[in-house]
């Protein structure tokens, strides 16, 4: 609709200056004929103006007809919630006779892959799920996403205020907000408790009682913690956790988007933590083949860890 307003509009500007010239053309010419002639040939000649600047119109609009909107997310039919998910999208856009809906669905960490790909061959979705921070840096810096401010200025079903600002300040860069923060999550730990009490133990709640308890349960060949790391999952949230831990950790992580600058004294510290807590029997002896959410979590439900550190996705 948009096109067509603006070509109409086009139109009638270029109608008004060509009559606008004609006027001034046969008030210059000499001529012989009455005032009556003249104004009767002026009327004639605007009305030819008129019904060919019409017929520019009516070729150059284009026809009205659906409108296309994609939409790339990451949930899958068969996944927790993701039914609704796509129920709830399809519902809202029936309510729109001409608009034309397309989910693009992509799992996961593939969506790193897509939105590259989409952007390099100038085919990036309308809307789509992404990261905050330094994945949505590049991006908005390349101009390949709109800033959302203006339009949040006039939001009538959200507001600034709707959301944490820690979750705006994911999408800000350059004093300009580049996204709608749209899932939030905590991370937390659970553990089994059959196998603590068999062993009498207590859940840790200090790094040295975590120590002191995985030394009991690898004796006992049982897995402390679940946590294991392929292709970053889910360590890089460990790795997260650990590093806003420290101290300016938290400053550091909001900066990153802007700054680019990883090679911290912090970073260096979160690592040589986490060499630590490998050294001291905390993680699985393969963290590779025991990576990656699926197999982290199957680690747990299977009983071969006796803790589990997840996150609460919603």
């Amino acid at each position: 609709m948009k096109k067509i307003l603006i070509w109409a509009l086009v139109a009638m500007v270029i109608l008004s200056l060509t009559i606008a010239s004609v006027g001034c053309k046969q008030k210059t010419l000499p001529t012989e004929k009455t005032e009556e002639a003249e104004a009767e040939k002026t009327e004639e000649a605007e009305e030819e103006k008129t019904e060919e600047a019409e017929e520019v119109i009516e070729e150059e609009t284009p026809p009205e007809g659906k409108v296309t909107l994609r939409y790339a997310h990451g949930y899958a039919a068969g996944d927790r919630g993701g039914e609704d998910f796509i129920a709830i999208l399809d519902e809202w856009a029936s309510q729109y006779p001409n608009l034309e809906l397309i989910q693009e669905i992509v799992v996961g960490d593939e969506m790193f892959t897509k939105i590259p790909t989409d952007a390099s061959a100038d085919n990036l979705p309308d809307i789509f799920n992404y990261w905050g921070g330094a994945s949505i840096s590049d991006l908005a810096k390349s101009g390949l996403v709109l800033e959302i401010n203006e339009y949040m200025e006039v939001a009538e079903n959200i507001s600034w205020e709707d959301i944490p600002d820690a979750g705006w300040e994911l999408f800000e860069i350059d004093g300009k907000n580049w996204g709608i923060p749209f899932r939030k999550f905590v991370s937390f730990f659970v553990y089994n408790g059959d196998i603590f009490n068999e062993y009498n133990l207590k859940p840790p709640t200090t790094y040295e009682e975590m120590v002191e308890v995985s030394k009991v349960l690898n004796a006992n060949d049982i897995i402390p913690l679940n946590l294991g790391s392929k292709g970053g999952n889910p360590g890089h949230l460990w790795f997260s956790d650990l590093y806003q831990r420290m101290q300016n950790g938290i400053a550091e992580t909001k900066g990153l988007n802007e700054s680019w600058r990883f090679n911290t004294e912090n970073t260096i510290n979160t690592a040589n933590l986490i060499l630590q807590q490998r050294e001291d029997g905390i993680f699985a002896e393969d963290t590779i083949s025991t990576g990656d959410w699926a197999q982290s979590s199957a680690l747990y439900e299977d009983e071969k860890a006796a803790m589990c550190y997840t996150m609460d996705f919603s």
